[in-house]
Protein backbone atom coordinates (compact mmCIF):
# COMPACT_ATOMS: atom_id res chain seq x y z
CA UNK A 1 0.00 0.00 0.00
CA UNK A 2 1.04 3.60 -0.48
CA UNK A 3 -0.08 7.04 0.02
CA UNK A 4 0.58 10.62 -0.45
CA UNK A 5 0.99 13.12 2.37
CA UNK A 6 -0.69 16.33 1.43
CA UNK A 7 -0.42 19.22 3.46
CA UNK A 8 -2.02 22.27 2.77
CA UNK A 9 0.51 25.06 1.81
CA UNK A 10 2.98 22.56 0.62
CA UNK A 11 1.11 20.06 -1.71
CA UNK A 12 2.35 16.37 -1.71
CA UNK A 13 5.60 16.20 0.67
CA UNK A 14 5.92 12.54 0.33
CA UNK A 15 4.84 9.48 -0.16
CA UNK A 16 4.59 6.62 2.37
CA UNK A 17 5.16 2.83 2.13
CA UNK A 18 4.11 0.16 4.63
CA UNK A 19 5.08 0.75 8.34
CA UNK A 20 6.29 4.46 7.78
CA UNK A 21 4.41 7.48 9.77
CA UNK A 22 4.93 10.98 10.23
CA UNK A 23 4.21 13.91 12.16
CA UNK A 24 6.84 12.79 14.47
CA UNK A 25 8.00 16.41 15.37
CA UNK A 26 4.15 17.35 16.23
CA UNK A 27 3.78 13.97 18.41
CA UNK A 28 6.93 15.78 20.55
CA UNK A 29 5.50 19.27 20.96
CA UNK A 30 2.34 18.25 21.54
CA UNK A 31 0.08 20.37 18.55
CA UNK A 32 -1.76 19.81 15.93
CA UNK A 33 -0.44 18.91 12.27
CA UNK A 34 -3.50 18.83 9.60
CA UNK A 35 -2.35 16.90 6.32
CA UNK A 36 -5.00 15.14 3.65
CA UNK A 37 -3.64 11.26 3.27
CA UNK A 38 -4.95 10.44 -0.17
CA UNK A 39 -4.41 6.20 -1.10
CA UNK A 40 -2.70 5.64 -3.71
CA UNK A 41 -4.06 2.36 -4.45
CA UNK A 42 -7.62 0.41 -4.54
CA UNK A 43 -8.59 -1.97 -1.67
CA UNK A 44 -6.12 -0.58 0.97
CA UNK A 45 -6.34 0.54 4.65
CA UNK A 46 -5.22 3.56 6.21
CA UNK A 47 -4.17 2.57 10.23
CA UNK A 48 -4.53 5.75 12.77
CA UNK A 49 -3.07 5.37 15.89
CA UNK A 50 -4.25 7.64 18.69
CA UNK A 51 -1.37 10.07 20.32
CA UNK A 52 -2.31 8.83 23.83
CA UNK A 53 -2.24 5.40 22.89
CA UNK A 54 0.79 5.93 20.85
CA UNK A 55 2.54 7.28 23.77
CA UNK A 56 1.71 4.85 26.33
CA UNK A 57 2.85 1.76 24.09
CA UNK A 58 6.09 4.21 23.16
CA UNK A 59 6.43 4.65 27.08
CA UNK A 60 5.77 0.74 27.87
CA UNK A 61 8.44 -0.27 25.56
CA UNK A 62 11.29 1.90 26.75
CA UNK A 63 10.31 1.31 30.46
CA UNK A 64 10.81 -2.82 29.23
CA UNK A 65 14.29 -2.13 27.20
CA UNK A 66 17.79 -2.72 28.66
CA UNK A 67 20.53 -0.68 26.75
CA UNK A 68 23.50 -1.79 26.80
CA UNK A 69 26.59 0.66 26.12
CA UNK A 70 30.21 1.20 25.00
CA UNK A 71 31.79 4.24 24.58
CA UNK A 72 28.37 6.03 24.50
CA UNK A 73 26.97 4.19 21.82
CA UNK A 74 23.99 1.47 21.88
CA UNK A 75 25.99 -2.17 21.52
CA UNK A 76 23.08 -3.94 22.59
CA UNK A 77 19.43 -3.45 22.65
CA UNK A 78 17.57 -6.62 25.04
CA UNK A 79 13.58 -6.55 25.59
CA UNK A 80 12.56 -7.38 29.10
CA UNK A 81 9.78 -9.77 29.80
CA UNK A 82 7.82 -10.44 32.92
CA UNK A 83 7.28 -13.80 33.96
CA UNK A 84 5.33 -14.94 37.12
CA UNK A 85 7.51 -16.71 38.96
CA UNK A 86 8.78 -20.77 38.23
CA UNK A 87 7.55 -19.92 34.29
CA UNK A 88 10.19 -20.17 31.42
CA UNK A 89 10.83 -19.09 27.74
CA UNK A 90 10.01 -22.41 25.90
CA UNK A 91 10.41 -21.34 22.25
CA UNK A 92 9.09 -17.97 22.85
CA UNK A 93 6.18 -19.16 24.90
CA UNK A 94 5.92 -19.19 28.41
CA UNK A 95 5.95 -22.63 29.99
CA UNK A 96 5.65 -23.90 33.21
CA UNK A 97 8.92 -25.75 33.57
CA UNK A 98 12.10 -23.51 35.27
CA UNK A 99 14.82 -24.97 32.78
CA UNK A 100 16.10 -22.31 30.61
CA UNK A 101 14.86 -19.54 32.31
CA UNK A 102 15.60 -16.24 30.63
CA UNK A 103 14.17 -13.31 31.08
CA UNK A 104 15.45 -10.94 28.22
CA UNK A 105 15.06 -10.90 24.33
CA UNK A 106 17.24 -9.35 21.81
CA UNK A 107 16.10 -6.50 19.80
CA UNK A 108 19.13 -4.92 17.64
CA UNK A 109 22.41 -4.96 18.70
CA UNK A 110 26.57 -5.21 16.73
CA UNK A 111 26.84 -9.24 15.78
CA UNK A 112 29.62 -9.53 17.79
CA UNK A 113 27.89 -8.46 20.73
CA UNK A 114 25.13 -10.70 19.91
CA UNK A 115 26.88 -13.71 19.71
CA UNK A 116 28.90 -13.01 23.26
CA UNK A 117 25.49 -12.63 24.84
CA UNK A 118 24.64 -16.16 23.44
CA UNK A 119 27.80 -17.51 24.48
CA UNK A 120 27.48 -16.19 27.69
CA UNK A 121 23.65 -16.22 29.06
CA UNK A 122 22.25 -19.24 26.52
CA UNK A 123 24.89 -21.92 25.86
CA UNK A 124 25.12 -23.07 29.39
CA UNK A 125 21.28 -22.55 30.06
CA UNK A 126 20.98 -25.10 26.84
CA UNK A 127 20.29 -28.85 27.73
CA UNK A 128 22.15 -31.00 26.30
CA UNK A 129 19.36 -33.81 26.55
CA UNK A 130 18.50 -32.92 22.88
CA UNK A 131 15.32 -30.78 24.29
CA UNK A 132 14.32 -27.80 21.91
CA UNK A 133 17.17 -25.34 21.16
CA UNK A 134 16.69 -21.90 22.55
CA UNK A 135 14.96 -19.39 20.58
CA UNK A 136 17.67 -16.82 20.29
CA UNK A 137 20.09 -19.54 19.41
CA UNK A 138 18.37 -21.24 16.73
CA UNK A 139 17.38 -17.83 14.85
CA UNK A 140 20.83 -16.24 15.25
CA UNK A 141 22.18 -19.78 14.06
CA UNK A 142 19.76 -19.52 10.66
CA UNK A 143 20.24 -15.92 10.03
CA UNK A 144 23.37 -14.80 10.98
CA UNK A 145 24.83 -15.26 7.67
CA UNK A 146 22.76 -11.74 6.56
CA UNK A 147 24.92 -9.66 8.89
CA UNK A 148 27.78 -11.74 9.70
CA UNK A 149 29.48 -13.94 7.40
CA UNK A 150 30.36 -17.22 8.02
CA UNK A 151 34.18 -17.29 7.95
CA UNK A 152 33.80 -13.48 10.66
CA UNK A 153 31.89 -15.84 12.82
CA UNK A 154 34.28 -18.41 13.14
CA UNK A 155 37.21 -16.27 13.83
CA UNK A 156 35.49 -14.46 16.19
CA UNK A 157 34.54 -17.83 18.32
CA UNK A 158 38.67 -18.37 17.59
CA UNK A 159 38.95 -15.10 19.43
CA UNK A 160 36.70 -16.03 22.40
CA UNK A 161 38.30 -19.63 22.73
CA UNK A 162 41.92 -18.09 23.08
CA UNK A 163 40.96 -15.08 25.52
CA UNK A 164 42.95 -14.36 28.14
CA UNK A 165 40.93 -13.85 31.25
CA UNK A 166 39.97 -10.23 32.95
CA UNK A 167 41.81 -9.37 36.04
CA UNK A 168 39.40 -9.72 38.91
CA UNK A 169 40.00 -6.10 41.28
CA UNK A 170 37.16 -6.94 43.89
CA UNK A 171 40.13 -8.24 46.20
CA UNK A 172 42.70 -4.83 45.50
CA UNK A 173 46.39 -5.24 45.02
CA UNK A 174 46.21 -8.50 47.66
CA UNK A 175 44.71 -10.62 45.98
CA UNK A 176 46.53 -13.98 45.84
CA UNK A 177 48.93 -15.52 42.67
CA UNK A 178 46.61 -18.93 43.80
CA UNK A 179 43.10 -17.35 43.48
CA UNK A 180 44.26 -15.16 39.80
CA UNK A 181 45.26 -18.79 38.63
CA UNK A 182 42.05 -19.99 39.71
CA UNK A 183 39.60 -17.86 38.36
CA UNK A 184 41.87 -17.57 34.96
CA UNK A 185 41.38 -21.42 34.66
CA UNK A 186 37.63 -21.29 35.39
CA UNK A 187 37.30 -18.86 32.80
CA UNK A 188 39.40 -20.43 29.97
CA UNK A 189 37.81 -23.91 30.55
CA UNK A 190 34.59 -21.94 30.50
CA UNK A 191 34.87 -20.20 27.61
CA UNK A 192 36.01 -23.38 25.83
CA UNK A 193 33.09 -24.83 26.70
CA UNK A 194 30.94 -22.59 25.47
CA UNK A 195 32.58 -22.56 21.92
CA UNK A 196 32.25 -26.38 21.51
CA UNK A 197 28.53 -25.71 22.90
CA UNK A 198 27.61 -23.26 20.26
CA UNK A 199 29.53 -25.24 17.66
CA UNK A 200 27.38 -28.71 18.30
CA UNK A 201 24.37 -26.20 18.56
CA UNK A 202 25.28 -25.10 15.10
CA UNK A 203 25.85 -28.74 13.59
CA UNK A 204 22.69 -29.74 15.33
CA UNK A 205 20.53 -26.88 13.51
CA UNK A 206 22.02 -27.20 9.77
CA UNK A 207 22.89 -30.48 10.00
CA UNK A 208 24.74 -32.09 6.60
CA UNK A 209 23.59 -28.45 5.09
CA UNK A 210 26.78 -27.30 7.84
CA UNK A 211 30.01 -29.13 5.95
CA UNK A 212 29.11 -27.38 2.53
CA UNK A 213 30.66 -24.45 3.92
CA UNK A 214 34.49 -24.43 3.19
CA UNK A 215 34.86 -21.99 6.19
CA UNK A 216 32.48 -23.76 8.40
CA UNK A 217 34.25 -27.05 7.36
CA UNK A 218 37.18 -26.13 8.23
CA UNK A 219 37.06 -24.69 11.41
CA UNK A 220 35.89 -28.06 13.26
CA UNK A 221 39.07 -29.38 12.44
CA UNK A 222 41.06 -26.39 13.69
CA UNK A 223 38.90 -25.99 16.53
CA UNK A 224 39.36 -30.12 17.32
CA UNK A 225 43.44 -29.56 17.07
CA UNK A 226 43.22 -26.41 19.74
CA UNK A 227 40.66 -28.76 22.05
CA UNK A 228 43.52 -31.74 21.87
CA UNK A 229 45.97 -29.04 22.27
CA UNK A 230 44.59 -27.93 25.62
CA UNK A 231 43.77 -31.18 26.88
CA UNK A 232 47.30 -31.73 27.50
CA UNK A 233 47.96 -28.64 29.62
CA UNK A 234 44.53 -27.72 31.10
CA UNK A 235 42.66 -29.57 33.91
CA UNK A 236 38.78 -30.54 33.06
CA UNK A 237 38.89 -30.55 29.00
CA UNK A 238 37.77 -34.36 28.91
CA UNK A 239 34.47 -33.58 28.46
CA UNK A 240 35.26 -30.69 26.00
CA UNK A 241 37.50 -32.75 24.48
CA UNK A 242 34.74 -35.70 23.95
CA UNK A 243 32.32 -33.84 22.61
CA UNK A 244 34.47 -32.11 19.94
CA UNK A 245 35.32 -35.85 19.23
CA UNK A 246 31.83 -36.42 18.51
CA UNK A 247 31.34 -33.30 16.67
CA UNK A 248 34.94 -34.56 14.09
CA UNK A 249 33.01 -37.64 13.91
CA UNK A 250 30.20 -35.86 12.31
CA UNK A 251 32.16 -34.45 10.25
CA UNK A 252 34.43 -37.36 9.00
CA UNK A 253 30.57 -39.03 8.23
CA UNK A 254 29.66 -35.93 6.54
CA UNK A 255 32.41 -35.86 4.15
CA UNK A 256 32.09 -39.45 3.21
CA UNK A 257 28.51 -38.96 2.53
CA UNK A 258 29.25 -35.56 0.22
CA UNK A 259 32.15 -37.26 -1.29
CA UNK A 260 29.89 -40.45 -2.47
CA UNK A 261 29.19 -40.79 -6.27
CA UNK A 262 26.27 -38.64 -7.37
CA UNK A 263 25.04 -42.06 -9.49
CA UNK A 264 24.62 -43.64 -5.88
CA UNK A 265 21.25 -42.63 -4.56
CA UNK A 266 20.87 -45.30 -2.39
CA UNK A 267 23.24 -47.71 -0.45
CA UNK A 268 21.43 -51.27 0.58
CA UNK A 269 24.92 -52.77 1.86
CA UNK A 270 27.41 -54.93 0.37
CA UNK A 271 26.16 -58.55 -1.20
CA UNK A 272 28.43 -61.27 -0.72
CA UNK A 273 30.53 -62.26 -4.37
CA UNK A 274 29.23 -66.12 -3.60
CA UNK A 275 25.60 -65.12 -3.24
CA UNK A 276 23.85 -65.81 -6.18
CA UNK A 277 22.26 -62.75 -7.59
CA UNK A 278 18.64 -61.46 -6.76
CA UNK A 279 15.97 -62.80 -9.32
CA UNK A 280 18.22 -64.40 -11.56
CA UNK A 281 16.92 -65.78 -14.92
CA UNK A 282 17.52 -69.49 -14.79
CA UNK A 283 17.01 -71.90 -17.61
CA UNK A 284 13.93 -73.10 -16.72
CA UNK A 285 12.12 -69.79 -17.13
CA UNK A 286 9.38 -69.24 -19.24
CA UNK A 287 9.21 -66.91 -22.09
CA UNK A 288 6.62 -64.69 -22.52
CA UNK A 289 7.26 -63.96 -26.18
CA UNK A 290 9.56 -66.04 -28.32
CA UNK A 291 10.76 -64.54 -31.87
CA UNK A 292 12.14 -66.56 -34.56
CA UNK A 293 14.63 -64.82 -36.82
CA UNK A 294 12.43 -65.47 -39.78
CA UNK A 295 9.57 -63.54 -38.36
CA UNK A 296 11.96 -60.39 -38.32
CA UNK A 297 10.99 -59.59 -41.78
CA UNK A 298 6.78 -58.58 -40.72
CA UNK A 299 6.59 -59.14 -36.60
CA UNK A 300 6.26 -55.61 -35.67
CA UNK A 301 8.35 -54.22 -33.10
CA UNK A 302 6.13 -53.88 -29.65
CA UNK A 303 8.51 -51.19 -28.45
CA UNK A 304 7.41 -48.68 -31.33
CA UNK A 305 3.73 -49.93 -30.85
CA UNK A 306 3.93 -48.80 -27.39
CA UNK A 307 5.42 -45.75 -28.29
CA UNK A 308 3.27 -44.73 -30.75
CA UNK A 309 0.40 -45.72 -29.00
CA UNK A 310 1.49 -43.63 -25.75
CA UNK A 311 1.96 -40.39 -28.03
CA UNK A 312 -1.86 -40.91 -29.03
CA UNK A 313 -2.92 -40.55 -25.80
CA UNK A 314 -0.70 -38.51 -24.09
CA UNK A 315 -0.37 -36.08 -26.63
CA UNK A 316 -3.91 -36.27 -28.17
CA UNK A 317 -4.97 -32.77 -26.24
CA UNK A 318 -1.41 -30.75 -26.95
CA UNK A 319 -1.86 -31.80 -30.78
CA UNK A 320 -5.67 -30.82 -30.46
CA UNK A 321 -4.92 -27.22 -29.07
CA UNK A 322 -1.80 -26.81 -31.49
CA UNK A 323 -4.24 -27.74 -34.42
CA UNK A 324 -6.27 -25.12 -34.01
CA UNK A 325 -6.10 -21.60 -35.07
CA UNK A 326 -4.37 -19.13 -32.30
CA UNK A 327 -8.56 -17.19 -32.05
CA UNK A 328 -9.97 -20.50 -31.12
CA UNK A 329 -7.12 -22.46 -28.66
CA UNK A 330 -8.28 -21.04 -25.33
CA UNK A 331 -12.28 -22.55 -26.24
CA UNK A 332 -10.10 -25.50 -26.99
CA UNK A 333 -8.07 -25.61 -24.19
CA UNK A 334 -11.44 -24.58 -21.66
CA UNK A 335 -13.33 -27.24 -23.31
CA UNK A 336 -10.95 -30.01 -22.44
CA UNK A 337 -10.21 -28.72 -18.61
CA UNK A 338 -14.55 -28.67 -18.37
CA UNK A 339 -14.28 -32.99 -19.56
CA UNK A 340 -11.75 -33.52 -17.76
CA UNK A 341 -13.12 -31.64 -14.63
CA UNK A 342 -16.52 -33.59 -15.22
CA UNK A 343 -14.50 -36.93 -15.71
CA UNK A 344 -13.22 -36.63 -11.49
CA UNK A 345 -15.64 -38.62 -9.24
CA UNK A 346 -17.96 -36.62 -7.05
CA UNK A 347 -16.01 -37.18 -4.12
CA UNK A 348 -12.65 -35.30 -5.68
CA UNK A 349 -14.31 -32.50 -7.00
CA UNK A 350 -15.92 -32.13 -3.38
CA UNK A 351 -12.07 -31.86 -2.13
CA UNK A 352 -11.06 -29.57 -5.21
CA UNK A 353 -13.93 -27.47 -4.03
CA UNK A 354 -12.62 -26.88 -0.76
CA UNK A 355 -9.39 -26.85 -1.69
CA UNK A 356 -10.34 -23.39 -4.30
CA UNK A 357 -12.06 -21.86 -1.03
CA UNK A 358 -9.56 -22.16 1.04
CA UNK A 359 -7.04 -21.01 -1.29
CA UNK A 360 -9.17 -17.84 -1.39
CA UNK A 361 -6.99 -14.76 -1.80
CA UNK A 362 -9.51 -12.30 -0.33
CA UNK A 363 -8.97 -11.06 3.04
CA UNK A 364 -5.36 -11.89 2.74
CA UNK A 365 -5.83 -15.46 2.45
CA UNK A 366 -7.66 -15.24 5.87
CA UNK A 367 -9.20 -18.88 5.85
CA UNK A 368 -5.61 -20.82 4.92
CA UNK A 369 -4.34 -18.49 7.80
CA UNK A 370 -7.61 -19.16 10.21
CA UNK A 371 -6.79 -23.51 9.10
CA UNK A 372 -2.75 -23.12 9.57
CA UNK A 373 -3.48 -21.41 13.04
CA UNK A 374 -4.96 -24.57 14.07
CA UNK A 375 -2.85 -26.81 12.95
CA UNK A 376 0.43 -27.86 14.51
CA UNK A 377 3.60 -28.83 12.48
CA UNK A 378 5.23 -30.47 10.83
CA UNK A 379 3.13 -29.44 7.85
CA UNK A 380 3.68 -27.99 4.66
CA UNK A 381 3.06 -24.32 4.03
CA UNK A 382 1.56 -22.98 1.05
CA UNK A 383 5.13 -21.24 -0.31
CA UNK A 384 3.54 -18.56 -2.68
CA UNK A 385 2.08 -17.37 0.83
CA UNK A 386 4.91 -18.19 2.17
CA UNK A 387 7.63 -16.12 0.16
CA UNK A 388 4.65 -12.99 0.30
CA UNK A 389 4.90 -12.75 3.51
CA UNK A 390 8.42 -12.78 4.07
CA UNK A 391 9.12 -10.45 0.96
CA UNK A 392 6.79 -8.38 3.47
CA UNK A 393 8.67 -8.58 6.18
CA UNK A 394 11.94 -7.95 4.72
CA UNK A 395 10.79 -4.95 2.35
CA UNK A 396 8.66 -3.17 4.97
CA UNK A 397 11.69 -3.52 8.10
CA UNK A 398 15.19 -2.35 7.68
CA UNK A 399 18.00 -5.44 8.34
CA UNK A 400 20.20 -2.20 10.32
CA UNK A 401 18.58 0.45 12.43
CA UNK A 402 21.16 3.01 13.93
CA UNK A 403 24.11 0.75 13.29
CA UNK A 404 23.01 -2.44 14.66
CA UNK A 405 21.29 -5.59 13.42
CA UNK A 406 17.25 -5.36 13.84
CA UNK A 407 17.34 -9.13 14.82
CA UNK A 408 13.70 -8.44 15.53
CA UNK A 409 13.40 -8.62 11.93
CA UNK A 410 14.94 -11.53 11.64
CA UNK A 411 12.80 -13.63 14.19
CA UNK A 412 9.49 -11.70 12.99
Amino acid sequence: MTLGLRLSMEGVVCTLQEGDDFGKLALVNDSRRAATIALREDNSQFLVVDKHDFNRILRDVEANTVRLKEHGQDVLVLEKINLPRGVAIDHGMPSTSSKGQCCYSVMAGLPEKMIEYALETRVDAQADDGSEMDIFLEDFILTHIIYMPTNILCNYLKTYYTRKAQPDTRFGLSTTAAIDFEMDLEQRVAARRRVVAFLGFWVQTLGIHYFLDPAANAFVEELFCHVLEDHRSIPGMGPILQRMTSLRDLREDAMRTLARHPAVVLECGVLSTMAPAPNPVLPSDTCAVIIFRNQLTFLKCFDDGCDLRFNEVQYWATTEVLLASPPKRVNTLRKFIKIAMYRLPAKMRRHYAEFESLLDPSRNHRPYRALVAKMSPPLIPFVPLLLKDLTFVHEGNKTYFNGLVNFEKMVG
